[in-house]
């Protein structure tokens, strides 16, 4: 909700407005000016922002309202609207307020992208692609437009489109580290384990305190059969967060190739503590525990 927050447009301040003056006096100011018979788009879409920084997003909502029935062409009170609609999680409201605003001659770059955004929070992927692609006919320099495009083809399974679409986001902003960690997700998806771990150093040579990445360096590294490197990256990303089952799991796995049983076990029952039903099924049948099935605690683990 953070990321919608920041997007809201505000009004010029009235000049006789004042650094320290609250959010309350300045709601006050617009409703006696209300009460005194002005009444136009002005007055009720300051209203409306300054509902917004109060986060009563209900009232913000029919400010909105008020401001668009006096000039139905604001795009700026359309897409507050909708991000107002955002911070009370009603998506759908938000995305049929801003296709409001779309049907204007002239939409800027950023506002196909956040309604790109929207489209995605709804998994209506095609669309939000198709949103994104409008904002790059406007502004093809900006990364995070090629970034978050990226991730959409990702959800749809079109992976080398979206390597692709990260390359074009990191071109342009190469210290983008997640755009560097999802590369590296999707090429771990085409099985090209290779080109995903170099992805992931370089996320980590940017930031080395993400988790996630640090646990798909490991994965990658396990399907590379590098056990022992895999066994130091999941160790880093236990480090940063050690409730993520499936890191246990796949140190368990590591473990279990190095022959180090004991500590194999001691991985295994860490990950089913976590998820119990999920790993128990999965330990049951995986070849890469294979070694650890005469081990006297794991069918304690596996049954229990």
């Amino acid at each position: 909700m953070v990321f919608f927050q920041r997007l809201f447009r505000q009004p010029q301040p009235p000049n006789h407005a004042t650094p320290s003056e609250s959010l309350e006096a300045r709601l006050a100011e617009y409703d006696q000016a209300i009460a005194h018979g002005t009444d136009n788009n002005d007055v009720w879409f300051g209203r409306g922002c300054v509902q917004v920084e109060l986060k009563r997003y209900q009232e913000a909502i029919r400010s909105f309202d008020k401001a668009l029935a006096h000039r139905p062409n604001h795009l700026d009170s359309w897409h507050n609207r909708s991000l107002a609609f955002c911070q009370l999680g009603l998506y759908e409201e938000a995305v049929s307020s801003y296709e409001q605003a779309l049907h204007f001659s002239s939409v800027p770059s950023q506002d196909w992208y956040f309604y790109g955004t929207l489209l995605a929070q709804l998994d209506r992927y095609e669309e939000a692609i198709d949103s994104y692609e409008e904002a790059l006919k406007k502004d093809p320099e900006r990364a995070l437009i090629w970034y978050d495009r990226g991730i959409a083809l990702s959800w749809l399974g079109q992976f080398e489109d979206a390597i692709a679409s990260y390359d074009q986001a990191l071109n342009l902003d190469a210290t983008l580290h997640q755009a560097w960690f999802r590369r590296g997700l999707a090429f771990n998806q085409c099985h090209n384990y290779t080109q995903a771990l170099k992805s992931f150093d370089k996320a980590l040579s940017i930031d080395t305190k993400g988790s996630e990445v640090w646990a798909a360096k490991g994965l990658a590294l396990l399907q590379l059969q590098q056990y022992k490197d895999a066994i130091t990256a999941h160790d880093q990303a236990i480090k940063l967060n050690a409730k993520d089952d499936q890191v246990w799991y796949n140190q368990a796995c590591c473990h279990a190739h190095c022959q180090q049983l004991d500590q194999a076990i001691s991985s295994l029952e860490q990950a089913i503590h976590l998820n119990p039903d999920a790993i128990r099924e999965l330990a049951s049948t995986d070849p890469d525990l294979q070694v650890l099935h005469q081990h006297p605690t794991f069918q304690k683990l596996i049954s229990m």
